[in-house]
């Protein structure tokens, strides 16, 4: 049903694809993806239902399926699961509308190609996926099948099949070695090749030839069987080696050859007997002269030329067969005995392995006179041999990986046991304790030796070993974990609390012998508890008597929780807040200053802002909020507000009326040409408004200076008298009340009045000095124009506009 993709002459791939999918639109996406591809003809069929999908594919051939995973008659992963069954040779890829990490996971692990979704599919991904599928499905078979013939080939050989180490120990062998030995297979692996050969100096000698990189021709030896007795063997032996030339183990493989050398016997008895046997054998066999010419030829050795016998023989064997077997089979005409080799050799255009056997034939004077030649195809075992040569080198290398996997796992847990935070304890249920790590030692105050063999309940309290033994029967009846707490009894000290968390070690075996205790110290878990329980209360208990209103709000503005505070300020219970949004009583012209300052967070604290609110009577009322986010401790994502309010109703009116007090009190300054200054005495700053900066004429744009931009201004004549005025005022023996001339940076002289009063720390030191100028050039002139009635002018002049001078 399942065939590889039908390559046409001009080199495009046909792949036969049928789609289980049951979405019209998804369907049609699919297919216009796949048409859109240039480097392979797609033939798509689709089928809606998983009963009809199955129908189908027992009837039609398929190379690769596309499966939605709902379907109007199937769910999930079991419709796949159906497929794999029926048709395990079947490359399926899963086409999905949604991503679902977890379950593309599941799929591949249970045998599926690929996983795709439905909106990530291209006309250059689709294609190729297919595609890859296939191959992959492909690899797949023939890498499990070449694994199963290994296996076979291994133990169903006819030779015996031997694994060494390169210290003569044998790993491994098969069962026809084990068969011609007398051994079963695990006891040969506990002997070594010097306790099996009956020649050892020689067995020595080609192991050292071996390990020294020589090639081993065959040669024969005899083995010594377990009763003793001792059979001959053609051994063929060589190294195993990985990918990259390394050394992994020695093969020998071991043919019994004791039938043979009776055959060999019989042939000298009886020529005639030979020829109908070899006549009658599956192998190539000749009979050739010491010059090179064929005496004779069985039928199957005619065959490889495709010809008959009696057109091979009299041929010399150059003209019929490979020149380099005959330079091979020479040897036995120069020495007298028998060689085994194997030869490659091409006939028909297709390489074909042989091993060939030449046995010398003597005459009565014992000359050799002519060779037996025996060529057995061997083209089927030489391919086996290489798979399961391949097939033995990734074993090797999967369990090598999985030996190192291993080791490290066990680094891994060793590292954990020994420098956990928690105590460990591996508990026998029969026998106590049997290991514990440095932590439970320090836990429990003890020294390690000291723990074994005792009892879970001799560390804890005695009230509590009920409670233990139950734990223990539980986790060991019902293979699950659990949880208690307890307390450790340690002697010259107080008690610790801990939490025991036991779990069952689990096996094959069906009752559980063995459990996992792993103690934390709670101690400090526990007092914290404690605390928050009484911090609760006391903030329960601060919250209903405060005085202010706590809320906690949600970050859609829903109210979760209100102090009862509420319904003394606002006039609404709590229960008439819960649950309804901030935003409903708050004056229309404040909500979006609202929601402004509730998202102006700065870290996790919502800064001070205030705005109206309608009380439950339908009148407005100031409040001042501040705020603090509260996030979540494990994702630091932002959960709730808790905002604390304050009714500012007083102090608003206050600042209301402020105001316009100092409005009025600027309009009256400008209009009567006062200046108002200040000056702090320590840093030195002096600080004039605009009235100032006008009287005096100077730049409006120049920063502040200290007291000495002032004393350059003031005339000559009048500076010392105001400097004496300005001193006496700070040690406190007079007010600051002075009249002195200035001088305009154009020139122009304006008479000015000053008055002060100083402000002072509580240990009676100057800290600033506040105070206004007043322009009386006018007066002045007035003064000089009237001299009778000037005095008394100035004099209902000041009584009625200057401020009253105080030492503060």
């Amino acid at each position: 049903m399942n065939t590889p993709p039908v390559y046409l002459v001009s080199g495009v791939i046909v792949v036969n694809v049928l789609i289980i999918e049951s979405n019209e639109e998804a369907f049609r996406l699919a297919v216009d993806t796949i048409d859109a591809s240039n480097d392979a003809l797609f033939f798509v069929r689709r089928q809606t239902t998983l009963a009809d999908g199955i129908a189908y594919l027992q009837a039609a051939e398929v190379d690769v399926l596309l499966l939605d995973l709902q379907l109007p008659d199937s769910a999930g992963l079991v419709g796949f699961e159906q497929i794999a069954a029926l048709f395990p040779a079947l490359p399926v890829v899963i086409l999905s509308g949604v991503e679902n990490t977890a379950e593309a996971a599941r799929a591949v692990a249970k045998g599926a190609q690929d996983y795709l979704i439905l909106a990530e599919i291209s006309a250059a991904l689709l294609p190729r996926t297919l595609r890859y599928a296939i191959e992959r499905k492909r690899y797949q078979r023939s890498l499990q099948a070449s694994e199963e013939r290994y296996r076979a080939l291994f133990e169903q050989a006819n030779d015996a099949v031997f694994i060494l180490d390169f210290n003569g120990k044998y790993l491994e062998a098969n069962q026809r070695a084990a068969a011609m030995l007398g051994y079963t297979q695990e006891e040969i692996t506990r002997l070594t090749l010097w306790e099996v050969s009956g020649e050892v100096v020689e067995s020595e000698g080609v192991l050292r030839r071996l390990i020294a990189g020589e090639h081993i021709p065959l040669y024969e030896r005899r083995l010594v069987r377990r009763d003793g007795t001792r059979i001959p063997v053609e051994i063929n032996i060589e190294v195993v080696r990985d990918a990259h030339g390394n050394p992994l183990f020695i093969q020998s493989i071991a043919r019994d050859i004791t039938a043979r050398l009776q055959t060999q016997l019989a042939l000298r008895a009886s020529e005639e007997r030979y020829r109908s046997l070899v006549e009658s054998s599956d192998a190539a066999i000749t009979m050739i002269s010491r010059s090179g010419i064929i005496l004779f030829a069985n039928t199957i050795a005619a065959r490889i030329r495709q010809t008959i016998p009696d057109a091979v023989i009299g041929k010399a064997w150059t003209q019929v067969y490979p020149e380099h077997q005959y330079q091979a089979i020479e040897t036995v005409f120069h020495t007298g005995r028998g060689i085994v080799f194997e030869s490659m050799a091409v006939f028909q255009r297709l390489p074909r392995w042989y091993r060939i056997s030449a046995q010398p034939v003597r005459n009565n004077n014992g000359e050799t006179v002519a060779a037996i030649v025996n060529a057995v195809d061997i083209t089927n075992q030489k391919r086996d041999e290489a798979a399961l040569r391949e097939s033995r080198d990734e074993m090797e290398r999967r369990v090598i990986e999985r030996t190192i996997e291993l080791a490290r796992v066990k680094e891994n847990l060793e590292a954990i046991f020994n420098h956990s935070g928690d105590g460990i304890m591996l508990l026998d249920l029969e026998r106590g304790v049997q290991q514990t790590n440095q932590t439970f030692n320090a836990l429990m105050g003890i020294e390690p030796e000291s723990a074994f063999g005792a009892k879970l309940t001799a560390f804890f309290r005695p009230e509590d070993s009920g409670c233990i033994e139950r734990t223990l029967a539980l986790v060991a009846s019902r293979r699950r974990n659990c949880r208690i707490e307890t307390r450790v009894m340690r002697a010259g000290s107080s008690a610790v609390d801990v939490e025991i968390s036991i779990a069952p070690v689990r096996s094959t075996d069906a009752p559980v012998k063995s459990v996992v205790c792993i103690v934390r110290d709670i101690t400090t878990r526990k007092r914290a508890e404690a605390a928050l329980r009484e911090s609760e209360a006391r903030y329960r208990l601060l919250a209903e008597n405060v005085n202010d209103i706590i809320m906690r709000i949600a970050l859609s503005g829903e109210v979760l929780f209100v102090t009862p505070s509420a319904e003394t300020i606002i006039g609404y219970r709590p229960e008439d807040i819960i649950g309804r949004s901030a935003y409903q009583v708050i004056h229309p012209d404040d909500r979006r200053k609202f929601m402004t300052a509730s998202k102006a967070i700065e870290g996790s604290t919502i800064p001070a802002f205030s705005y109206r609110i309608r009380r439950a009577d339908g009148n407005y009322i100031w409040l001042e909020t501040t705020g603090h986010l509260i996030r979540d401790p494990a994702t630091d994502a932002p959960l709730e507000i808790v905002a604390v309010s304050r009714d500012i109703s007083e102090r608003k009116a206050s600042e209301m009326a402020f105001q316009a007090l100092s409005q009025r009190l600027e309009l009256a300054t400008r209009s009567g040409g006062i200046g108002i200054w200040e000056w702090d005495v320590r840093s030195d700053i002096l600080a004039w408004d605009e009235q100032m900066v006008a009287l005096y004429g100077a730049d409006s744009d120049q920063p502040s200076t200290g007291i000495e931009r002032w004393l350059n201004t003031i005339h000559p004549e009048d500076c010392e008298r105001a400097v004496a005025a300005l001193y006496a005022a700070l040690h406190g023996d007079s007010p600051f009340d002075a009249e002195f001339r200035v001088r305009r940076p154009d020139g122009t002289m304006r008479h000015l009045h000053g008055a002060a009063v100083v402000l002072r720390d509580p240990q009676g030191q100057p800290l600033r000095m506040i105070g206004v100028n007043i322009d009386i050039t006018r007066l002045k002139e007035a003064e000089v124009r009237r001299p009778i009635t000037g005095a008394s002018t100035m004099r209902a002049w000041r009584k009625r506009s200057m401020p009253t001078t105080t030492a503060v």
